[in-house]
């Protein structure tokens, strides 16, 4: 460093402004580098909100088809990363730990990764008659591949004459800066007779030391059993869950308080929320616009003194052909780029009727090689751009446990997309979910 004639906050300016990747190699410079990028918190802020503005990210969850042989994971997570200068675009699959992932949670260039102990899926838990379930926290930084475990959560028990259970998780920091990670379990009765029984845990650092605690919180009619699996995301200090009906149920993760905000009243065939330019949007499903278009009308929400409006910016066009596969998921940068899961379509008729054989189950699917792609959307010119194809080989990133039971991060490695879209068809019904997500440095 002495050799160095840049004046110390200039280089500081020049570092924080670059990639993840050179700045893991700069590690090895020096010392003063190692600190810097290594245990520097501030700078750590710095980077992060000049790469935020630099890069587009996500995290996209596809849901497989019901018809895929088991055993495989309940959702195939997907990390996408594009540098605003150029084209190309990273597509990393994350594979993680075990098929045991139920959860994946963003805030601030982490993954907060919740895995379930034993065999049970997804759709299980939904239907659960002894509750005996351990969930893992594991927060992941993919770019710097980083790990640090939290301590585990053990379901409690059920009251008598419960046998459903929902469970939601968030993930997020405080304006206090305090990490948390929120669980919502809602207990009720199958059969609705019996009011449900809802309980919050938050698990936070207290010094040194993680830790779960119940806290007491006044509900109000919430109804956290009726909260999406997925449709969530974090925004400046507050965690929010969309829930069925339509509103948003919030979480303020410094005082540790619950609120809702209505569903839009002017707002026709609400999909579901998402965050654009520090602001919440609504997307609405496909509406008819012209004999031979349907579309997508985007909602941006204005508070204004606890007064909340919602105005139209923009609509996004798209074929009626039900043979044209056309799901908007979200935006992925600032400037409003969006992006929707596109591809062909075929029909494909299957008999599986032993008493019926001539009947034939008429299912769509994407043809081989042709999807599903990933479309980016300039709302502001139209203009549509395919980030990544079947074709395309992507970087695998490994997430497993040792013989010793630690998680460690493996080499990645390439793999052939389009085998893996051959092998998991997913059909017209399936779910994707997209969370924004900018690289960092950071981890906890």
């Amino acid at each position: 460093m002495e050799a160095c004639k840049l004046p110390m906050d200039t280089l500081i300016d020049i570092l924080a402004r670059l990639p993840v990747k050179s700045l893991m190699r700069f590690k090895s410079v020096c010392k003063f580098f190692y600190d810097l990028i290594k245990n520097n918190h501030q700078f750590m802020d710095k980077h992060y909100e000049f790469r935020k503005g630099k890069s587009h990210c996500a995290v996209i969850e596809f849901e497989p088809a019901s018809t895929v042989p088991q055993p495989l994971p309940n959702y195939l997570f997907n990390l996408i990363y594009k540098e605003s200068e150029c084209d190309d675009v990273i597509c990393i699959y994350l594979d993680l730990p075990n098929s045991n992932t139920r959860f994946v949670k963003c805030c601030d260039g982490m993954l907060c990764l919740i895995l379930c102990r034993g065999d049970l899926v997804r759709s299980d838990i939904g239907h659960i008659i002894s509750p005996d379930i351990i969930f893992d926290v594991l927060v992941l930084n993919p770019f710097t591949r980083e790990v640090k475990v939290l301590p585990f959560i053990k379901v409690p028990d059920k009251p008598p004459n419960i046998q459903r259970l929902e469970i939601q998780f968030g993930f997020g920091l405080s304006n206090n800066m305090t990490w948390k990670v929120i669980m919502l379990l809602s207990f009720e009765d199958a059969n609705r007779k019996i009011d449900s029984h809802e309980i919050v845990m938050v698990c936070s650092q207290v010094g040194d030391l993680w830790s779960w605690r119940k806290i007491d919180v006044a509900l109000d009619s919430l109804y956290l059993g009726s909260l999406f699996d997925t449709r969530d995301f974090y925004l400046k200090g507050k965690y929010y869950w969309q829930s069925i009906k339509g509103h948003l149920v919030w979480f303020d993760i410094d005082d540790e308080v619950f609120g809702k905000i209505e569903r839009p009243s002017n707002v026709k065939g609400l999909d579901f929320y998402t965050v654009m330019s520090e602001c919440i949007v609504v997307v609405t499903v496909q509406l008819p616009c012209t004999e031979n278009e349907v579309c997508n009308e985007i909602w941006v929400m204005d508070e204004n003194n606890n007064n909340i409006s919602w105005n139209k910016q923009t609509s996004i066009f798209s074929s009626r052909d039900m043979l044209e596969y056309f799901d908007p998921i979200g935006f992925w940068d600032p400037s409003g780029h969006f992006l929707v899961v596109s591809g062909h379509m075929e029909r494909r008729y299957t008999n599986s009727n032993y008493y019926y054989p001539d009947y034939h189950d008429e299912e769509l699917y994407f043809k081989d090689g042709f999807g599903p792609n990933l479309i980016s959307i300039d709302l502001k010119t139209h203009e549509k751009k395919t980030i990544f194809t079947s074709q395309e080989r992507i970087s695998t990133l490994t997430i497993g446990l040792n013989p010793a039971g630690h998680v460690q991060v493996c080499s990645e490695r390439s793999v052939n997309q389009i085998q893996e879209w051959n092998d998991i068809n997913i059909l017209w019904d399936m779910a994707s979910y997209f969370r924004t997500f900018h690289e960092s440095l950071k981890l906890l």
